[in-house]
């Protein structure tokens, strides 16, 4: 918490061990050391170190800004712009928090002198920066377009600093064209993988975003380009957002010998998460539909469908299962596919039937054993297990409730046929309904999914329980005697089927 003090005075050498520390401290996952609520401080002197260190900050890119237009760029450009990236990084992901809490324990006044990193005329300042600086310094241009997003960044509902940011950028300073640009002219997947991530921000953040970088388009010419990507195009044609990143996504799947890789600095699997994120914050996901009704691309292969049957269907190579990241792939490798299913719950009905086709519709079925497995054997009980299960819940109701042969395969899968013949008999002979399940053994996914049906989160518990319902054929009596009367009774009555009325 003492980082700004620390960086009083603004000794410029000092700045790279500053910078370094406190990137390495923001990157590390949470843990109860490290929770700011728990941390005492002097509130008056460290607000006071803060206004400084803005001031300061200000001052060094407006001037080094003017200087590169008369003397070339400033050397100490690339360590304002990164000390000012990671003061707003902090700023967010501890200040923010702390000062919630001061503020609860005592009157303190909220300072505004962060807003001036997040002004509209110092965000058109590291835009200029990021555009000039992408041809010659790579990482500086990362740096201020990570400046952008964390300047962007709402810190609490109604932000209007964030808000009229993202206005000025999007409206004034044209950064959807500017980003899309980028996209295609070099192979820098961290700066793509930050650029991506500003404009889900934007869409997220801001109304009418999602449109506008819809729309945008820039005219591409590769005999007119200095420098381009891989993946841009090799004729003149127009591009947009979504074609710049399907285009980006197939040439990253097309090197099956190295995506996902076990190198800890690649970031393809990272970035091609964040575009299926993106995507789904724009709502693409309503794009799929079954080869009968979807409109066809003028390249099939660049089609959002065919992408996501590549990526449901990826494995690692022999190669990586040898290596000591074998672990770290499997994980890029699970995050990549539920991302994608993430866009499913979008989908139209019909696209399971193309999935079944297409022979990836088992990959969701192993997704959904594995996420279920994750959620019910986490004794932690964190929220991100349970985030991650809710869209294959989701997809497979879906799925199966328009489609008969994908609710048998779906059943089947839950409810092992051999148990079948045996748990048949027993549901209609049964003559009255046990409060118990019939056959649900604790290691078993129907087990599992039993469970669920009591969990805390309850979008979960409802998802689960629909999901069960719709297996059993919509049946009280067997969706009754499968879970048992006291697992039944919240979603009965939700529906106005239950027995015993439960108070609401």
């Amino acid at each position: 918490m003492d980082f700004p003090i620390r960086l009083q005075p603004l000794e410029r050498n000092k700045r790279i061990f500053w910078n370094e520390e406190i990137e390495e401290y923001l990157a590390k996952q949470p843990t109860p050391s490290l929770n700011s609520n728990s941390i005492e401080f002097d509130e008056d002197a460290l607000q006071l170190s803060l206004d400084a260190v803005v001031l300061e900050l200000e001052r060094e890119l407006r001037r080094a800004f003017t200087n590169r237009k008369t003397n070339g760029c400033d050397p100490n450009l690339g360590s304002a712009v990164r000390t000012g990236k990671n003061i707003l990084r902090w700023y967010i992901q501890i200040y923010v928090e702390h000062r919630q809490v001061q503020q609860r324990r005592h009157k303190i006044q909220d300072g505004r002198k962060m807003d001036i990193l997040r002004s509209p005329g110092i965000l058109s300042t590291v835009v200029s920066i990021l555009q000039w600086s992408v041809d010659n310094d790579l990482k500086l241009a990362r740096d201020a377009s990570l400046y952008i997003f964390y300047a962007t960044y709402s810190h609490h509902p109604g932000d209007k600093s964030a808000s009229n940011g993202i206005d000025h950028l999007i409206n004034h300073e044209s950064f959807p064209q500017i980003a899309l640009e980028m996209l295609v002219a070099n192979d820098s997947i961290p700066l793509h993988l930050s650029l991506v991530r500003n404009l889900h921000s934007m869409t997220v953040s801001f109304p009418g975003a999602r449109a506008t970088i819809l729309d945008a388009k820039i005219h591409y010419d590769p005999l007119r380009a200095t420098e381009s990507a891989p993946w841009a195009p090799r004729e003149p044609t127009t591009i947009n957002f979504s074609k710049a990143c399907l285009s980006l996504i197939r040439w990253l799947l097309d090197d099956e010998s190295s995506f996902p890789t076990y190198n800890p600095e690649d970031k393809g699997a990272e970035l091609v998460v964040e575009i299926f994120n993106c995507f789904y914050a724009m709502r693409k996901g309503q794009e799929l539909a079954a080869p009968s009704t979807v409109i066809s691309t003028d390249d099939g292969d660049l089609s959002l469908e065919k992408l996501i049957v590549r990526i449901l269907k990826l494995s690692p190579t022999t190669k990586s299962l040898e290596t000591a990241s074998a672990e770290n792939i499997w994980k890029q490798i699970n995050e990549c596919k539920l991302a994608a299913i993430s866009l499913l719950m979008d989908s139209d009905a019909s696209f399971g039937e193309y999935l079944i086709e297409n022979g990836c519709f088992g990959t969701l079925l192993e997704v959904f054993e594995r996420q279920v497995d994750c959620t019910v054997d986490n004794t932690r009980l964190e929220g991100s297990a349970a985030a991650t299960l809710l869209p294959i819940l989701i997809v497979l109701n879906r799925y199966s409730v328009a489609n008969r042969n994908i609710q048998i395969l779906v059943k089947d899968f839950v409810f092992p046929r051999e148990n079948e013949k045996r748990n048949n008999q027993l549901i209609r002979d049964r003559k009255k309904t046990n409060m118990s399940p019939l056959d649900a053994p604790k290691d078993t996914l129907r087990g599992k999914l039993i469970v669920l049906l009591s969990w805390v989160d309850g979008y979960v518990k409802r998802c689960s329980a629909e999901l069960m319902w719709t297996l059993c054929d919509s049946d009280y009596n067997e969706f009754t005697t499968r879970v048992g009367l006291g697992n039944a009774l919240p979603l009965l009555n939700a529906k106005g089927l239950s027995p015993i009325p439960i108070p609401s």
